[in-house]
Protein backbone atom coordinates (compact mmCIF):
# COMPACT_ATOMS: atom_id res chain seq x y z
CA UNK A 1 0.00 0.00 0.00
CA UNK A 2 0.87 3.69 0.01
CA UNK A 3 3.53 4.29 2.72
CA UNK A 4 2.19 7.80 3.35
CA UNK A 5 -1.27 6.38 4.00
CA UNK A 6 0.16 3.75 6.35
CA UNK A 7 2.01 6.50 8.25
CA UNK A 8 -1.16 8.58 8.46
CA UNK A 9 -3.12 5.59 9.75
CA UNK A 10 -0.47 4.87 12.41
CA UNK A 11 -0.45 8.48 13.59
CA UNK A 12 -4.25 8.56 13.73
CA UNK A 13 -4.17 5.35 15.74
CA UNK A 14 -1.57 6.61 18.22
CA UNK A 15 -3.36 9.95 18.62
CA UNK A 16 -6.66 8.30 19.52
CA UNK A 17 -5.36 5.40 21.60
CA UNK A 18 -1.99 5.57 23.35
CA UNK A 19 -2.04 9.33 23.97
CA UNK A 20 -4.38 8.68 26.90
CA UNK A 21 -1.53 6.89 28.71
CA UNK A 22 0.42 10.16 28.80
CA UNK A 23 -2.41 12.60 29.38
CA UNK A 24 -4.48 10.70 31.94
CA UNK A 25 -2.36 7.95 33.46
CA UNK A 26 1.14 9.48 33.79
CA UNK A 27 2.77 6.97 31.44
CA UNK A 28 6.22 7.68 30.02
CA UNK A 29 6.83 6.89 26.36
CA UNK A 30 9.82 4.62 25.81
CA UNK A 31 9.69 4.05 22.05
CA UNK A 32 7.79 3.21 18.92
CA UNK A 33 8.93 0.07 17.10
CA UNK A 34 6.96 -0.48 13.91
CA UNK A 35 3.35 -0.83 14.99
CA UNK A 36 4.29 -1.42 18.63
CA UNK A 37 4.49 1.21 21.36
CA UNK A 38 6.14 0.89 24.78
CA UNK A 39 5.18 2.92 27.86
CA UNK A 40 6.51 2.65 31.39
CA UNK A 41 5.61 3.99 34.84
CA UNK A 42 8.57 4.92 37.08
CA UNK A 43 8.17 4.35 40.81
CA UNK A 44 9.67 7.34 42.58
CA UNK A 45 8.94 6.33 46.17
CA UNK A 46 7.44 3.47 48.15
CA UNK A 47 3.92 4.17 46.84
CA UNK A 48 3.88 1.47 44.17
CA UNK A 49 0.11 1.11 44.54
CA UNK A 50 -0.68 4.33 42.69
CA UNK A 51 1.79 3.50 39.94
CA UNK A 52 0.28 0.04 39.43
CA UNK A 53 -3.22 1.54 39.52
CA UNK A 54 -2.35 4.04 36.77
CA UNK A 55 -0.83 1.30 34.62
CA UNK A 56 -3.77 -1.09 35.05
CA UNK A 57 -6.45 1.53 34.47
CA UNK A 58 -4.49 2.83 31.51
CA UNK A 59 -4.30 -0.64 29.97
CA UNK A 60 -8.07 -1.15 30.30
CA UNK A 61 -8.86 2.22 28.73
CA UNK A 62 -6.27 1.68 25.99
CA UNK A 63 -7.91 -1.62 25.05
CA UNK A 64 -11.30 0.08 24.84
CA UNK A 65 -9.95 2.89 22.66
CA UNK A 66 -8.17 0.42 20.39
CA UNK A 67 -11.36 -1.52 19.73
CA UNK A 68 -13.27 1.69 19.05
CA UNK A 69 -10.63 2.83 16.57
CA UNK A 70 -10.61 -0.50 14.74
CA UNK A 71 -14.41 -0.61 14.57
CA UNK A 72 -14.54 2.82 12.89
CA UNK A 73 -11.81 2.18 10.30
CA UNK A 74 -14.23 1.73 7.36
CA UNK A 75 -15.80 5.12 8.08
CA UNK A 76 -12.51 6.90 8.74
CA UNK A 77 -10.84 5.81 5.52
CA UNK A 78 -13.79 5.63 3.18
CA UNK A 79 -12.71 7.03 -0.17
CA UNK A 80 -9.01 6.71 0.69
CA UNK A 81 -8.86 2.94 0.38
CA UNK A 82 -10.87 0.55 -1.81
CA UNK A 83 -13.85 -0.90 0.02
CA UNK A 84 -12.64 -4.54 -0.24
CA UNK A 85 -9.29 -3.50 1.28
CA UNK A 86 -11.05 -1.66 4.11
CA UNK A 87 -13.28 -4.65 4.79
CA UNK A 88 -10.30 -7.03 4.97
CA UNK A 89 -8.35 -4.62 7.16
CA UNK A 90 -11.23 -4.15 9.58
CA UNK A 91 -11.66 -7.93 9.83
CA UNK A 92 -8.07 -8.72 10.78
CA UNK A 93 -6.63 -5.66 12.53
CA UNK A 94 -6.22 -6.04 16.28
CA UNK A 95 -3.86 -5.22 19.12
CA UNK A 96 -2.74 -6.81 22.36
CA UNK A 97 -1.39 -5.35 25.60
CA UNK A 98 1.21 -6.85 27.92
CA UNK A 99 1.79 -5.35 31.38
CA UNK A 100 4.74 -6.32 33.59
CA UNK A 101 6.50 -5.06 36.71
CA UNK A 102 10.11 -5.20 37.79
CA UNK A 103 13.39 -3.33 38.05
CA UNK A 104 14.84 -1.51 35.06
CA UNK A 105 17.74 0.85 34.47
CA UNK A 106 17.19 4.27 32.88
CA UNK A 107 19.83 6.33 31.08
CA UNK A 108 21.38 7.45 27.81
CA UNK A 109 21.94 4.79 25.17
CA UNK A 110 24.42 5.10 22.33
CA UNK A 111 28.10 5.67 21.49
CA UNK A 112 29.96 8.34 23.48
CA UNK A 113 30.80 10.37 20.37
CA UNK A 114 27.62 9.66 18.42
CA UNK A 115 23.90 10.19 18.64
CA UNK A 116 22.41 9.01 21.92
CA UNK A 117 18.92 8.78 23.30
CA UNK A 118 17.37 8.26 26.70
CA UNK A 119 15.94 4.79 27.25
CA UNK A 120 15.32 1.94 29.67
CA UNK A 121 16.56 -1.64 29.82
CA UNK A 122 15.51 -4.55 31.98
CA UNK A 123 13.57 -7.76 32.42
CA UNK A 124 10.10 -6.13 32.66
CA UNK A 125 10.42 -4.79 29.11
CA UNK A 126 11.16 -8.26 27.78
CA UNK A 127 8.34 -9.78 29.84
CA UNK A 128 5.82 -7.14 28.72
CA UNK A 129 6.76 -7.80 25.09
CA UNK A 130 6.34 -11.56 25.57
CA UNK A 131 2.95 -11.09 27.23
CA UNK A 132 1.83 -8.89 24.35
CA UNK A 133 2.92 -11.60 21.91
CA UNK A 134 0.91 -14.18 23.85
CA UNK A 135 -2.30 -12.23 23.25
CA UNK A 136 -2.10 -13.39 19.63
CA UNK A 137 -2.63 -16.99 20.75
CA UNK A 138 -5.49 -16.32 23.15
CA UNK A 139 -8.82 -14.54 22.97
CA UNK A 140 -7.54 -11.89 25.39
CA UNK A 141 -6.66 -8.24 24.86
CA UNK A 142 -4.64 -7.65 28.05
CA UNK A 143 -2.24 -10.03 29.80
CA UNK A 144 -0.60 -9.41 33.17
CA UNK A 145 1.41 -11.50 35.63
CA UNK A 146 0.87 -12.38 39.26
CA UNK A 147 2.59 -9.30 40.73
CA UNK A 148 -0.34 -7.17 39.56
CA UNK A 149 -3.12 -9.48 40.70
CA UNK A 150 -3.90 -7.86 44.05
CA UNK A 151 -3.88 -4.37 42.52
CA UNK A 152 -6.25 -5.46 39.76
CA UNK A 153 -8.64 -6.90 42.33
CA UNK A 154 -8.49 -3.67 44.31
CA UNK A 155 -9.75 -1.81 41.23
CA UNK A 156 -12.62 -4.24 40.75
CA UNK A 157 -11.04 -5.64 37.59
CA UNK A 158 -11.43 -9.32 36.71
CA UNK A 159 -8.74 -11.86 35.89
CA UNK A 160 -8.54 -15.38 34.50
CA UNK A 161 -5.47 -17.57 34.99
CA UNK A 162 -3.95 -18.92 31.79
CA UNK A 163 -1.14 -20.89 33.39
CA UNK A 164 2.55 -20.74 34.27
CA UNK A 165 4.84 -19.86 31.39
CA UNK A 166 8.57 -19.71 30.83
CA UNK A 167 8.90 -17.32 27.93
CA UNK A 168 11.85 -16.66 25.65
CA UNK A 169 14.61 -14.67 27.30
CA UNK A 170 13.67 -15.65 30.88
CA UNK A 171 14.62 -18.60 33.08
CA UNK A 172 12.00 -17.98 35.77
CA UNK A 173 8.40 -19.01 35.01
CA UNK A 174 5.63 -16.49 35.54
CA UNK A 175 1.91 -16.99 36.13
CA UNK A 176 -0.06 -15.22 33.42
CA UNK A 177 -3.59 -13.84 33.72
CA UNK A 178 -6.04 -12.33 31.27
CA UNK A 179 -7.34 -8.98 32.52
CA UNK A 180 -10.74 -7.42 31.87
CA UNK A 181 -13.85 -5.92 33.40
CA UNK A 182 -16.96 -7.40 34.98
CA UNK A 183 -18.97 -6.21 31.98
CA UNK A 184 -17.16 -8.65 29.67
CA UNK A 185 -18.79 -12.06 29.24
CA UNK A 186 -15.38 -13.74 29.21
CA UNK A 187 -14.93 -12.79 32.87
CA UNK A 188 -18.23 -14.15 34.15
CA UNK A 189 -17.63 -16.29 37.26
CA UNK A 190 -19.56 -19.28 35.87
CA UNK A 191 -17.32 -19.43 32.80
CA UNK A 192 -14.09 -18.97 34.74
CA UNK A 193 -15.01 -21.75 37.18
CA UNK A 194 -15.39 -24.22 34.32
CA UNK A 195 -12.24 -22.92 32.68
CA UNK A 196 -10.22 -23.39 35.87
CA UNK A 197 -11.36 -27.02 36.11
CA UNK A 198 -10.50 -27.66 32.47
CA UNK A 199 -7.08 -26.01 32.81
CA UNK A 200 -6.23 -27.89 36.02
CA UNK A 201 -6.78 -31.23 34.25
CA UNK A 202 -4.60 -30.22 31.33
CA UNK A 203 -1.82 -28.99 33.62
CA UNK A 204 -1.77 -32.44 35.23
CA UNK A 205 -0.70 -33.80 31.87
CA UNK A 206 -3.90 -35.36 30.60
CA UNK A 207 -6.52 -34.33 28.08
CA UNK A 208 -9.45 -32.80 29.99
CA UNK A 209 -12.63 -34.88 30.03
CA UNK A 210 -14.93 -32.04 31.04
CA UNK A 211 -16.15 -29.83 28.19
CA UNK A 212 -14.65 -26.37 28.12
CA UNK A 213 -16.78 -23.22 28.01
CA UNK A 214 -17.31 -22.39 24.31
CA UNK A 215 -16.41 -18.76 25.00
CA UNK A 216 -12.80 -19.92 25.48
CA UNK A 217 -12.63 -22.13 22.38
CA UNK A 218 -9.59 -20.37 20.94
CA UNK A 219 -7.69 -20.48 24.23
CA UNK A 220 -8.40 -24.19 24.66
CA UNK A 221 -7.31 -24.93 21.10
CA UNK A 222 -4.03 -23.08 21.68
CA UNK A 223 -3.19 -24.92 24.90
CA UNK A 224 -4.19 -28.32 23.52
CA UNK A 225 -1.96 -27.68 20.50
CA UNK A 226 0.98 -26.80 22.76
CA UNK A 227 0.24 -29.83 24.93
CA UNK A 228 0.42 -32.12 21.89
CA UNK A 229 3.75 -30.52 20.96
CA UNK A 230 5.14 -31.39 24.40
CA UNK A 231 5.51 -27.79 25.58
CA UNK A 232 3.92 -28.53 28.97
CA UNK A 233 6.41 -29.95 31.46
CA UNK A 234 5.78 -30.13 35.19
CA UNK A 235 2.80 -27.82 34.95
CA UNK A 236 4.81 -25.12 33.15
CA UNK A 237 4.51 -24.08 29.51
CA UNK A 238 7.94 -23.69 27.89
CA UNK A 239 7.72 -21.24 25.01
CA UNK A 240 10.80 -20.36 22.97
CA UNK A 241 9.03 -18.37 20.28
CA UNK A 242 8.73 -14.60 20.49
Amino acid sequence: GDPALVLALMNDYLEETSLVLQKKYQGWLESYVGDMVCYYWPVWDSDTGRTYTDALKGAVELARLQQRFFATLPQRYRGRLPRPVLARLAAVIDAGIGLATGTAVMGDLGPRRGIRRFGILGDPLNLAARLESLTRHFDCRILIHGELLVHAAGLGLKTRRLGRFRVKGRTTPVTVYALGTAAEAAFAARHIERWDSWLAELEQGRRPQAPYPPIYARDCATLESWWRRGLLRGGIWYLEEK
